[in-house]
């Protein structure tokens, strides 16, 4: 409509032209604001807002908890992020503190890096060490009882 009138009142036949190319620039800046999002979400990015660092730092401070590791944070969708993480938990932790552990890791990173959707995998030893047991093996055999 403004092209429209600065042709009809000031003669202006550059307008339309120059008003089409503005509209076509907007909608391909959107469009690669749109692309870059979704090709995150598609590799399964981490998003940029999300300092994974930090957030390791914070569960390894949670009481209950030796460290975090294994950690992996991922948009599933533009404005949602979804993490995992090992928690490797202090000795003689049981199954229901070793629970609440994980919901109090799970709200912390609710509450502070705006992470809703989070699974804990909560350890009773470190991860990688020669008391791990391949899949299939014999627990029995490793230990001799």
């Amino acid at each position: 409509m403004v092209a429209a009138a600065a042709i009809a009142w000031f003669d202006l036949e550059w307008a339309d032209p120059m008003a089409s190319i503005l509209i076509s620039v907007l909608v391909i800046v959107g469009v690669l604001q749109l692309l870059r999002d979704t090709v995150g979400v598609l590799l399964e990015s981490a998003p940029a807002d999300v300092d994974t660092e930090a957030v390791a730092a914070a569960l390894g401070k949670v009481d209950g908890v030796r460290s975090a590791h294994h950690l992996h944070v991922w948009a599933i969708d533009s404005t949602t992020a979804a993490l995992t993480a090992h928690l490797e938990l202090e000795p003689g932790t049981d199954l229901h503190t070793a629970q609440e552990v994980a919901d109090g890791a799970r709200h912390l990173v609710a509450d502070r890096f705006a992470i809703d959707h989070a699974t804990f995998e909560p350890e009773c030893h470190e991860c990688d060490t020669p008391d791990h047991l391949p899949v299939g093996s014999d627990p029995h055999r490793a230990t001799g009882h």
